[in-house]
């Protein structure tokens, strides 16, 4: 059975719909590791030509309309120097600012597969086992589908800056790392 409904019970229910405007991307958060790069180290007459060495760090990069963005960077690398009469690995973090060439269109695609050619410059400083200053320089790929950046980098980098790591104690000599260049590869992430 039915009952019927008064007017008096009834009542108006109002919904009001906001719009939340789209906002641009104004930074993006990277992550990467590297590995099989070569190291040269020097400690008195013994060389090691190819020291092997791996990294990680993070960057932060600027998303304005333009192909020219600020990026930030934090890195951590190890070296290995275990063929030395020294220490047995050196450790390096440094802290980075400088400039990355990032287009905002794709260079090219291969079906939904988006290419950018990306190159980079850096300076900053550098701590752990030397202290001093710190410089890269990368070119790679970026690869992300269709227009949207998130994705993969793949990038060479060359350090041209030498480090000595002293012996403070006098146990050993000191080593000199001469100018390196490694492969890295990451993630792109943007909101």
């Amino acid at each position: 059975m039915i009952a019927p409904m008064s007017s008096a019970s009834a009542q108006d229910v109002t919904v009001r719909i906001i719009e939340e405007p789209y906002r641009d991307v104004y930074a993006f958060l990277g992550v990467y590791f590297e590995a099989l790069g070569a190291q040269r180290a020097d400690q008195g007459a013994q060389t090691i030509a190819d020291a092997p060495q791996l990294g990680f760090g993070l960057r932060l990069i600027s998303a304005r309309e333009s192909n020219l963005q600020l990026e930030l960077g934090l890195e951590y690398r190890e070296m290995d120097l275990k063929e030395l009469s020294g220490p047995d690995k050196a450790t390096a973090f440094d802290m980075l600012i400088g400039g990355r060439m990032y287009p905002l269109t794709p260079t090219f695609a291969l079906g939904n597969l988006a290419f950018r050619v990306t190159l980079a410059a850096h300076g900053g400083f550098s701590t752990g086992d030397a202290f001093g200053a710190a410089m890269d320089f990368s070119g790679g790929f970026s690869i992300s589908s269709g227009t949207d950046p998130n994705g993969l980098v793949i990038e060479v980098v060359g350090r041209p800056v030498e480090y000595t790591i002293e012996d403070l104690d006098g146990v050993w000599a000191d080593v000199l790392l001469r100018r390196s260049w490694i492969l890295r590869a990451g993630f792109q992430f943007g909101p």
